[in-house]
Order: structure tokens, then sequence, then C-alpha cells
């Protein structure tokens, strides 16, 4: 029916969600390679900052449109942490802040998809018809 859209929609969704947590997880793991190796560094530095950039952006806009709608949430919570962290000179911090949230979000839209898909209520399977605590079968 209507919902091979909505699928595509949300393949395509959780494709680029899964694309943006592996490339912010890339960078993430080659700064803290690069700490290992030579302490903290101006190049573990910089690989922290472009897994902040990539990752900040997309809660950056959750963040906007909550603080729009006058409501506080978790968006602004994570900006508020990453911000601290940054300016205390934290990198890896924030940087590990960023990356468990987006892969917090990345597996939350896996689990919902995968329910709506168990819910389907256009199924097949699904009975047609209710009983009623007093047995009586009704369409």
């Amino acid at each position: 029916g209507n919902d091979g859209g909505l699928e595509n929609s949300e393949e395509t969704l959780d494709k680029l969600l899964q694309l943006h947590a592996t490339v912010l997880w890339i960078f993430f793991i080659a700064g803290l390679v690069c700490s290992f190796l030579s302490g903290q560094s101006t190049l573990s530095m910089a690989f922290y900052l472009v897994s902040v950039i990539i990752g900040v952006i997309p809660i950056l806009k959750s963040s906007v449109i909550s603080l729009l709608r006058h409501t506080i949430d978790i968006n602004i919570l994570v900006v508020l942490a990453v911000i601290g962290a940054l300016a205390s000179g934290e990198y890896f911090d924030s940087s590990l802040v960023v990356s468990l949230f987006i892969s917090a979000e990345l597996l939350e839209s896996l689990i919902m998809i995968r329910v709506r898909n168990a819910v389907n209520l256009n199924s097949p399977k699904l009975s047609k018809n209710a009983t009623l605590a007093n047995g009586q079968l009704v369409p």
C-alpha cells in the first residue's frame, strides 16, 4: 500500500544515521589513537573537534527547535555539556559525549523501525475480528 514510501524513507534515514555515526566514530577513534601514540597532541585535538562538529550539527538543529517551542530537552543539555567540555579544553570528553549521544539516537531509530514493522496493523496475520469479554465476535 502506501507504506512503501514510508519504509523507503525510513531505510534512507536509517542509512544516513548509520553513515553519520560511522564517520563520527572514525574521527573519534582516530583522535583516541593519536592521543595514545603522542599524548594530547594537536592532531588528536583536531580529530576530536572534527568529530564534535560533525556530530553536534543535528543536535543543534533539534535544540533550536526545542528552544523555539519553549521547551528544554536532552538535546539542549547535550549541547550545554559539549560547550562546557570544549570551554574547559576537554576535547576528548566533548567528542565522547557527542559520539555516544548520536549512537544512542541511531539505536533508538533502529528499534523504532523494528517496532513499527512488528506492529504493522495491515499485516495479513492479524484477525479482522475481535472477541469481546462476553464472547461476542465483532468486526
